[in-house]
C-alpha cells in the first residue's frame, strides 16, 4: 500500500506539474528512439526531443516527439516535421516492445510537383543543415514561384522519391517491410505547394489535414484545405474530400468538394482569363475524377453551382457583366485533354443564359501548355455589358471561336457573333498584351442592330464620349447595317490618352441608320423616326440624319429635312459637339419648339404669338462641350426660322400682319425677326429683335411705302398736305418702353405738300426727309416729338399731341415753319370739341399763291386737293390768328405788319378781318363776314395800284383809293360783285402808245414794245363782275379821266387766265363824252352812256400775263350809234347766258349755270 501511496502522490505531483506547461524527458530520448528502432529494423528514427504534454481537450498526458526524421536503411530521407507522435501498440508495450501503430506529422512543409510527363511527385522538404536552417511557418501562405503573366516556371526544389514511398508504405505493399505495423499516417496544419509544370500554374494550401488510413487493398485519405492560387489570398477557397487508392488498378478514385472557388482566380497566368474576361464568379460543388498513381487523370467531372458574381471585361471594351446565379458542368475528355461545358446555365439579367462550350489545350512538343482553343455558345442570353439589370437585352445566341495563348499575352477572335433576332453582329481580330495598354486590331459588320444592343455592344474604346451621348440619349431605332475597324497597336491607347489623339486609321466605323428615337440637347423634343448615317473615323464622329419628326409636348408634328452632328477630337479634355437641324412646321409648331424651357426665345417677348398662322422652316444650330456641368453659357445657339404666309391677327390693335415671309434668327442670345409682310394689307419689310439674358431687351425695324390711302387706314392722316407715296422706316429702340417710343424717318422725295389753308404748294423734291418721334403711350399720351422736316429751301420742326384710339391732332407747336424763303413763320395749334384755334407769328409769309386761289381757277388737282380737305374738315371749325412782319404778294408788292384773324369752317372761309401796310405806307383792309345766303368780301386801301398788283390783276395802276366788294355765294362763286377805283393813273401802258391826241391808231408809227407815255389819269373805275368755278365774268366797266375813258366786258377763264374783253376808248373824254349826256341825241352820236363822239374799239384776247390788243380804226370816224356796228363782240352780263365771239370764241355759260 505503502507503494502504490507513493506512485499516486508522484502521479498527483506528475499532474500538477504538467498544469503548468510540458515536462521535458530528454534524458529518456536515447532510450526511447532505442526501443522504436529495434521495432523498425527496416528503417531508423531520430528523435530531436521528448516531452511529456498534456491534452488540451481531454487532459491525458502524451508523449511528444520533436523533430522527428524518419529514413530508410540506405539513409534515404522519408518524412519529417517539427512535431510527431506515435502512436503505439499498447498490447506490445506488455511484452517489452515498441511497435508503432501511427505516425502524426504536425506543420510540415510539404511540395507536390506535376511534370511535363504528367507524373506527380510528393515528398516532404529534408532539413537543412542547422547552419543554414530556416524556419517555416506552417500557417504561412506561401508564395508562387511563378508572377502572373510569366512563360517559364521557376527553378524548382529538387523532389526526392519518397511521394510512392509513402504510398506504398500506407498501402501494405511488399515494400513496406516492417512497417506494416503502421496503420494511418496523419498530416496536421501542412504547409502544402503544387507545381503543375505543364500547364505553368501553382498553388500554395495552407492549413492543410489529411489523414492516410491503410486498407486491405490500399489506402483511403480524407483531405480539408484551404487553397490559395499563386499566394493571392484575395483568391482562397476551400477544398474538402476523400481519395480512394487502390493497389490492384494503382489508381486513386477522389471525390472532392470546393467551396467559393473562383475561375479568375486560378487563371492568372493566361491572358484571355485574367486581363480579357475575369470570370469572378464563385463555384462550389463537387468533383469525380480517376487519377492513376502516376498523376495521369483518366476522367473527371465536375458539377458546381455558381453564386452572383461578375465578369469583368477591360474599360476599353465594355463594363461589368452581372451573373446573378447559375450551374456549371463539366467533363474531362482523356484522349484530347479538352474540357467540355454541358448542360450549364447563368442568370444574367432577366434570363437563364444556356451554356456549352469546349476548352481544348494546345501543347508544345515538350508538353508544356501553349495555349487553349476556345469555343462557347450561349442561348437565350440578356446582355448587359453596362453592368446593371436594368435595361438588359435578350440576345438569342452568342457564339465564340477563339485561342488564348499561354506563352504570350494574347486573344485570337476568329469568330465572334452575336445574334438578337434578326439583328447580326459579327467580328475577328485580336487582342494582345503591351506595355501600357494592349493592341487591339479587329474589324467586323452589322446588320438589323436595334439601337438597345448597340448600347450594350458598343465598347468605349470606340468614341467613349459619343458612345455616352448615344447611351444617353438614343431611345429606340435600328442600324440596317454598318461595318468598322480597330486598328491599335500596342501602348497606342495609353500614347493616345497622353496626346488625347489617335493615330491617323486607328478607328473607322459607318453605320446606316433606320426609325431612331433620339434626343440631342437637354428636354428639347426628340427626333421620331429619323433616318441616316454615322461615321467615325479616329478622332471625329459625325451623324447625317436624311429626314425624321420633331414630336411636341402638345402633339403638333414638325419634319425633319436634314439633320447632322459633328464631334471632332473626342479624344480631347472638352469635345465640341455641333447640331444642325433643318425642321419643317406650322407656325404653330414652330412656336412651340422655341418656346421650350431649354431655347426660351419666344418667352420675353410679350408677343401674343397663339394667332400666328403659317408654314414655317428652321435650322437649328447647337454647339457647346460636352462635359458636366454643361454651364449655360458655355453652349451656343443659333436658330434661323423662316415662316411663309404668315399671318398675326391683331398684331397691332385693329391692324393684322399678313402674307408675311419672315426669317428668325438666334445667335448668341439674341432672337431676331425679319423679312416682307403685309401690315393692314400694306407691303412692308419687318425687323425685330430680343436682345440677349437678362435684360432680354426687344426692338423693331418696320419699313414701308406709304400712299394716302395706306396712311388712313393706319391712322396717320395727313390730309391734303402730302400726296405720293412715303417711304418709312420706323424704329422701336425698346418695345417694353413705357412711352412707346418708335423713331420715324421718311422720305419725302416723291411727295408733293399742300397746305390748303394758305395755298402753299410743294412739288416732288429729292432729298425731302422727316424725321419724328411717337410716342403711342405716357402721361401725355399719343405725342410726336422732334418732328423736322427738310429739304430744298423747307424745313419744318415741332411737336404734336395726338388724340386717343388715333381720333386726330390735340396740339401741335410748330418751332419753325421755313416753307421758301418767303415763307418764315411759327404756328401753334389746339384743338378742342371739332374746333381748331391756330396761332401764326413769324417774320414772313408768301400770300401769292392764297391770291391766286381767290382770283384764279384751280386746276384739276387742285381742285381735287380741295375737294379732299374739304371733306376731312366736314364740320370742323378752324381759328387763325396771325401776326406776320411782311406779307409777300404778287408783283413785287408787300404788306408789312399784317395781322388779324379768320374763321373757316369746312375748309370755307366764312369771317376775316385782316389788316395790313404797303411799302407805300398805304393801309389795306380785308374783311370777310357772313351774310345771307353766304359771305361778303370786302378790300379797303388807300393804294388802289398796289392792291391791283398785289392780287396780280393789272400791274400799270398806280396811286388811288380802291374799293372791293364781293357777294360769295354757299360753292364760292361771285354773285355780285364790284371794283371801285378812284384818282390813280395808269403808267407806262404800251398799248396807249398806239393812239394819237385824239384816239386814233397811229398808221405811220411802226409797234414798238414798253411804255411810250408816263401816265394817264383817271378820276374813276368801276367793274362790275361776277364768277364761277370757270370764269369772271366782267359787265360793263367803265373808266374815265381828263385825257381818255374806256368802257369794256368780257370774260376770264381762271384756268389758264385767258381772257376775251373788248370794249371802247373814248380819247379826250371830259369834252368827247359831254354831249352823251344829251337825250337820245346824246346816245345817237356818242353810242351810250361813257361813250363819245369819237371813239375807237378795241379786243383783248391772249391772256392776263401777255394781252394781245386789237383796235378798228374804223370805229373812230363812225358816228357813236354806227361804232357800234363796228364794235368786238365780248359782252358778259352778270347771271345772264353769254355768247362770245372773236379771236378767242367759245360757248360760254354764265357763272350762274
Amino acid at each position: 500500500m505503502s507503494v502504490l501511496a507513493v506512485l499516486l502522490v508522484l502521479a498527483l505531483a506528475v499532474l500538477v506539474r504538467l498544469s503548468q506547461g510540458p515536462v521535458s524527458l530528454d534524458f529518456l530520448r536515447g532510450s526511447i528512439e532505442a526501443k522504436i528502432n529495434q521495432s523498425l529494423p527496416s528503417m531508423t528514427v531520430s528523435v530531436g526531443g521528448v516531452t511529456l504534454e498534456r491534452d488540451g481537450s481531454s487532459g491525458v498526458p502524451h508523449v511528444q516527439i520533436g523533430d522527428l526524421v524518419l529514413r530508410d536503411k540506405q539513409g534515404t530521407y522519408l518524412a519529417s516535421a517539427p512535431h510527431a507522435s506515435l502512436g503505439i501498440d499498447e498490447g506490445a508495450l506488455f511484452s517489452g516492445e515498441v511497435v508503432p501503430t501511427s505516425i502524426t506529422l504536425k506543420g510540415p512543409s510539404i511540395r507536390a510537383r506535376r511534370g511535363l510527363d504528367g507524373n506527380f511527385s510528393l515528398g516532404f522538404e529534408e532539413p537543412a543543415p542547422e547552419s543554414e536552417a530556416v524556419t517555416i511557418d506552417a500557417n504561412g501562405t506561401g508564395k508562387s514561384d511563378l508572377q502572373p503573366g510569366e512563360g517559364a516556371a521557376a527553378p524548382q526544389p529538387q523532389f526526392n522519391s519518397s511521394g510512392a514511398a509513402l504510398i506504398a508504405l500506407v498501402s501494405g505493399g511488399p515494400d513496406s517491410g516492417a512497417i506494416s505495423s503502421i496503420n494511418a499516417i496523419k498530416i496536421e496544419n501542412a504547409a502544402i505547394t503544387f507545381f503543375d509544370e505543364a500547364n505553368n500554374a501553382s498553388w500554395n494550401i495552407r492549413d492543410a489535414h489529411l489523414t492516410f488510413i491503410r486498407q486491405p487493398d490500399g489506402f483511403i485519405v480524407d483531405a480539408n484545405a484551404a487553397v490559395l492560387n499563386g499566394g493571392d489570398k484575395a483568391g482562397e477557397w476551400k477544398a474538402s474530400g476523400n481519395a480512394s487508392y487502390s493497389r490492384a488498378t494503382h489508381s486513386f478514385s477522389i471525390d472532392a468538394r470546393v467551396d467559393d472557388l473562383s475561375p479568375a482566380k486560378i487563371s492568372d497566368q493566361i491572358y484571355a482569363f485574367s486581363k480579357l474576361a475575369r470570370v469572378d464568379v464563385p463555384l462550389s460543388g463537387k468533383i469525380s475524377m480517376e487519377v492513376t498513381d502516376a498523376g495521369r487523370v483518366t476522367s473527371a467531372v465536375g458539377e458546381f453551382q455558381a453564386a452572383a458574381g461578375v465578369v469583368d471585361l477591360p474599360d476599353y471594351l465594355a463594363g461589368r457583366l452581372n451573373v446573378d446565379e447559375g450551374s456549371l458542368r463539366a467533363e474531362y475528355d482523356p484522349a484530347s485533354g479538352a474540357i467540355s461545358i454541358t448542360d450549364s446555365q447563368l442568370l444574367i439579367g432577366s434570363s437563364h443564359a444556356q451554356m456549352t462550350g469546349r476548352l481544348t489545350p494546345e501543347r508544345s512538343a515538350d508538353g508544356r501548355l501553349t495555349a487553349i482553343d476556345i469555343h462557347l455558345e450561349a442561348d437565350n442570353a440578356a446582355l448587359d455589358a453596362q453592368g446593371s439589370i436594368r435595361n438588359p437585352v435578350a440576345i438569342d445566341q452568342v457564339i465564340f471561336d477563339g485561342k488564348a495563348l499561354i506563352d504570350q499575352a494574347e486573344l485570337d477572335i476568329n469568330d465572334l457573333q452575336v445574334l438578337s433576332g434578326s439583328a447580326v453582329v459579327r467580328l475577328k481580330g485580336a487582342i494582345a498584351g503591351g506595355e501600357e495598354s494592349p493592341a487591339i486590331m479587329m474589324g467586323g459588320r452589322i446588320q438589323r442592330m436595334p439601337a438597345a444592343l448597340l448600347k450594350q455592344l458598343w465598347p468605349p474604346i470606340i468614341a467613349e464620349k459619343t458612345r455616352t451621348f448615344v447611351n444617353e440619349n438614343v431611345k429606340e431605332g435600328l442600324i440596317t447595317e454598318g461595318q468598322f475597324t480597330v486598328r491599335l497597336p500596342a501602348n497606342a491607347m495609353a500614347e493616345a490618352k497622353r496626346t488625347r489623339q489617335l493615330q491617323p486609321g486607328a478607328i473607322n466605323m459607318t453605320m446606316a441608320m433606320e426609325g431612331v428615337t433620339t434626343g440631342y440637347f437637354k428636354n428639347l423634343p426628340p427626333l421620331i423616326n429619323a433616318s441616316g448615317t454615322a461615321t467615325l473615323k479616329d478622332d471625329d464622329f459625325s451623324l447625317t440624319i436624311d429626314g425624321g419628326d420633331v414630336v411636341l409636348p402638345s402633339g403638333a408634328k414638325g419634319r425633319l429635312a436634314h439633320g447632322t452632328m459633328l464631334s471632332k477630337d473626342i479624344l480631347a479634355v472638352e469635345t465640341r459637339s455641333e447640331f444642325e437641324l433643318d425642321i419643317a412646321a406650322g407656325a404653330q409648331a414652330l412656336i412651340e419648339y422655341l418656346d421650350q424651357p431649354d431655347l426660351n426665345l419666344i418667352r420675353h417677348t410679350g408677343l401674343d404669338t397663339s394667332k400666328l398662322e403659317g408654314d414655317a422652316t428652321m435650322k437649328v444650330h447647337l454647339a457647346f462641350p460636352m462635359i458636366k456641368p454643361l454651364p449655360p453659357e458655355r453652349i451656343e445657339m443659333k436658330a434661323a426660322a423662316r415662316l411663309v404666309n404668315a399671318a398675326l391677327k391683331d398684331a397691332l390693335p385693329g391692324v393684322d400682319i399678313s402674307e408675311g415671309k419672315i426669317d428668325l434668327t438666334m445667335e448668341k442670345g439674341v432672337l431676331t425677326a425679319t423679312g416682307p409682310a403685309k401690315i393692314a394689307g400694306i407691303p412692308s419689310e419687318l425687323s425685330w429683335q430680343r436682345g440677349p439674358a437678362p435684360d432680354f431687351l426687344q426692338s423693331a425695324v418696320i419699313k414701308t411705302t406709304l400712299d394716302g390711302e395706306q396712311r388712313r387706314t393706319l391712322g396717320i392722316d395727313l390730309g391734303t398736305f402730302a400726296r405720293g407715296p412715303v417711304p418709312v422706316t420706323a424704329t422701336i429702340a425698346d418695345l417694353a418702353d413705357p412711352q412707346g417710343r418708335v423713331d420715324i424717318v421718311a422720305d419725302l422725295s416723291d411727295v408733293a405738300m399742300r397746305i390748303q389753308q394758305i395755298g402753299w404748294a410743294r412739288p416732288a423734291i429729292p432729298k425731302t426727309a422727316a424725321k419724328m418721334t411717337f410716342y403711342s403711350k405716357g402721361e401725355k399720351g399719343p405725342r410726336v416729338e422732334d418732328l423736322e422736316i427738310k429739304g430744298k429751301d423747307l424745313s419744318i420742326k415741332g411737336s404734336m399731341l395726338l388724340a386717343p384710339k388715333r381720333q386726330g391732332l390735340r396740339s401741335a407747336n410748330f418751332t419753325e415753319m421755313r416753307l421758301s424763303d418767303e415763307n418764315r413763320f411759327a404756328a401753334t395749334v389746339k384743338v378742342a370739341d371739332n374746333v381748331m384755334d391756330v396761332q401764326v407769328t413769324g417774320d414772313s409769309f408768301d400770300a401769292r399763291p392764297l391770291i391766286r386761289g381767290l382770283f384764279g381757277n384751280q386746276n384739276r388737282d387742285e381742285a381735287a386737293q380741295a375737294a379732299e380737305e374739304a371733306k376731312a374738315n366736314s364740320g370742323r371749325t378752324v381759328k387763325l390768328n396771325l401776326s406776320i412782319g411782311r406779307v409777300y404778294a404778287n408783283l413785287g408788292e408787300i404788306i408789312t405788319s399784317v395781322s388779324g384773324s379768320l374763321v373757316s369752317k369746312s375748309s370755307r372761309l366764312s369771317e376775316a378781318e385782316i389788316n395790313g401796310t404797303f411799302l407805300s405806307g398805304q393801309p389795306i383792309v380785308f374783311r370777310v363776314t357772313p351774310v345771307e345766303g353766304g359771305r361778303e368780301m370786302r378790300i379797303n386801301g388807300r393804294d388802289g395800284g398796289a392792291a391791283i398788283r398785289a392780287a396780280n390783276l393789272y400791274s400799270k395802276v398806280a396811286g388811288g383809293q380802291i374799293e372791293f366788294f364781293a357777294l360769295l355765294s354757299a360753292d364760292g362763286s361771285v354773285r355780285k360783285g364790284k371794283l371801285t377805283l378812284r384818282d390813280f393813273e395808269v403808267r407806262n401802258e404800251a398799248a396807249l402808245a398806239e393812239l394819237d391826241a385824239r384816239g386814233k391808231p397811229k398808221r405811220d408809227a411802226p409797234r414798238r414794245d414798253g411804255p411810250r407815255r408816263d401816265a394817264l389819269s383817271f378820276k374813276k373805275l368801276s367793274l362790275p363782275f361776277t364768277s364761277d368755278s370757270r370764269f369772271i365774268c366782267i359787265g360793263e366797266a367803265l373808266v374815265r379821266g381828263p385825257e381818255l375813258g374806256a368802257s369794256a366786258a368780257g370774260l376770264i377763264r381762271k384756268a389758264d387766265g385767258a381772257i376775251d374783253i373788248a370794249g371802247t376808248i373814248t380819247p379826250a373824254y371830259a369834252l368827247n363824252a359831254a354831249l352823251g349826256d344829251i337825250p337820245l341825241l346824246g346816245d345817237i352820236i356818242t353810242g351810250g352812256k361813257g361813250q363819245g363822239i369819237i371813239g375807237v374799239t378795241f379786243a383783248m384776247s391772249g391772256t392776263v400775263d401777255k394781252p394781245d390788243f386789237q383796235m378798228n380804226p374804223v370805229s373812230a370816224v363812225a358816228p357813236g350809234f354806227l361804232r357800234k356796228f363796228f364794235e368786238y363782240s365780248s359782252r358778259c352780263e352778270p347771271m345772264k347766258p353769254v355768247k362770245k365771239t372773236g379771236k378767242n370764241a367759245e360757248e360760254a355759260v354764265s357763272p350762274a349755270q
